[in-house]
């Protein structure tokens, strides 16, 4: 009998363990959809303007790396916003409205390389969920821009977004300049207009994937998947981009008065 209930434990014990594991895994899926959740920033159409407003999270690295190149947070919005300009969109960051914040990448979880995270679920359930939930309730703001630095040859950027109506979260890595380039003070300058070109058109970039742009083939577009020749000045949104971004544009505005017009 003693003998009999033994062989029972086993499997019962088993599928205790087996049932543990598949709640704790469910519990841990269910928690990273949430704080993803929080990231798709889709608004009524109502709600739906070409003049996004933007809060910006700096972690430590990123701060740093702008100071030392004299780059200020608003200097990147400034910039995207004239490249928006020479492009003959209507887009606009509202500068009246921009928040900075700051956020803890120290962790290893948030380490943003090559267009991921070290620990994608840990990092946004554990270290920055807190942050934009409550920027979320603060500010209310249509794109959330996390800006982070690392290695020279880091530069990258990821886009969340259900929806094209160009809200949503950007994560970018700006990468750290090479030093060489702040020796004197001229090349600083110019390092510093390269530079905040540079990380403008890397915010556009994924910008464009908040309206739905995929990459481009052409060398010197925003939206081309290898980012090497951002910073340059023959950079600019494609004519194909153009068209889909301002096509876009068209679709969400004619919501927005649709939306209006039923509520009168």
């Amino acid at each position: 009998m003693t003998r009999a209930l033994a062989q029972r434990k086993g499997p019962v014990a088993l599928a205790c363990l087996l049932l543990a594991g598949s709640l704790w895994w469910l519990v841990r899926t269910i928690r990273y959809e949430a704080a993803l959740s929080d990231l798709y920033i889709t608004k009524s159409a109502c709600a739906y303007s070409d003049q996004k407003t933007v809060t910006v999270f700096l972690d430590q690295r990123a701060t740093k790396e702008l100071h030392t190149l004299g780059i200020a947070p608003t200097d990147l919005v400034i910039e995207a916003n004239r490249v928006f300009a020479e492009n003959k969109l209507p887009f606009r960051y509202d500068i009246s409205r921009l928040r900075l914040e700051s956020w803890d990448s120290s962790r290893s979880e948030c380490k943003f390389f090559n267009a991921g995270f070290t620990n994608e679920q840990g990092c946004f359930v554990d270290e920055l969920r807190p942050r934009y939930v409550r920027e979320r309730k603060i500010s209310d703001p249509d794109v959330l821009v996390f800006i982070t630095a690392t290695g020279a040859q880091d530069l990258s950027g990821k886009a969340y977004f259900n929806t094209t109506q160009g809200n949503g979260t950007i994560v970018m890595n700006i990468g750290m300049a090479p030093n060489r380039f702040l020796d004197r003070p001229r090349t600083n300058a110019v390092a510093r207009r390269f530079f905040t070109r540079r990380f403008a058109q890397l915010l556009l970039h994924e910008q464009g994937h908040l309206y739905g742009l995929p990459h481009s083939p052409m060398p010197y577009s925003i939206m081309k998947a290898n980012l090497d020749y951002l910073g340059g000045p023959k950079v600019q949104f494609d004519e194909r981009s153009r068209t889909l971004l301002i096509q876009e544009n068209k679709i969400w505005q004619r919501a927005r008065e649709a939306c209006t017009a039923a509520q009168e």
